[in-house]
This record gives structure tokens, C-alpha cells and sequence, in this order.
């Protein structure tokens, strides 16, 4: 009997986020490219967002809070990877709520 050898595991395709890692030209995006779980929360960002805009919202008026948002997101960055998912949170759960209530 031939003893087979286990392959080792796929490595796991790195999680992208909403916008191109070659443009990342801020702190924040720059560590969002390099950490998945950010990246994901970038994902679950845009696509709030895009529900927010979709529900109703004036996109200039959203759009308007997210470059605010940028800013704080960009604060957050000069702390730590954990306080800029912490404002992705915090973001995400508004225009959840937003889309919801409008």
C-alpha cells in the first residue's frame, strides 16, 4: 500500500477591499489593503452604503458624511488596525440605519 500524502491546505485568497490597492494613498488604505478583516468591512461598507443611496437618500448628502467619515476613518489609522474597524462598525450600523429609516 502506497502512503499518500496530504496536500497542505489552499492558502486563503486575500480579502479585497471596495477600492484598488494600487491607488491606496492614505494610511488607512494602506492598512486596509494589508488586513483582510478590514478589507471585509470596507466591502460591508460600500455596499451599505449603496443601499442608503438606494433607499432614498440624496447621494450628495451621503456623500457629503463620507468624506467627514474619511477623515475620522484616517484618525483612527494613526491608532491602531482595531480602532479603524471600530469606526467601519460604527459607520456600517449608521447607513444600516439610515436605509432603514427613510
Amino acid at each position: 500500500m502506497v502512503a499518500r500524502v496530504a496536500e497542505p491546505p489552499p492558502i486563503p485568497a486575500r480579502a479585497r477591499p471596495s477600492f484598488d490597492c494600487r491607488n491606496a494613498g492614505t494610511r488607512a488604505e494602506r492598512m486596509i489593503c494589508g488586513d483582510d478583516e478590514l478589507a471585509r468591512l470596507d466591502r460591508r461598507l460600500d455596499r451599505a452604503f449603496d443601499r442608503a443611496v438606494s433607499s432614498g437618500i440624496p447621494y450628495r448628502e451621503l456623500r457629503a458624511e463620507q468624506d467627514d467619515w474619511l477623515q475620522i476613518r484616517e484618525d483612527a489609522a494613526r491608532r491602531s488596525s482595531g480602532a479603524v474597524a471600530s469606526v467601519y462598525s460604527q459607520r456600517i450600523r449608521e447607513l444600516n440605519d439610515l436605509a432603514e429609516g427613510y
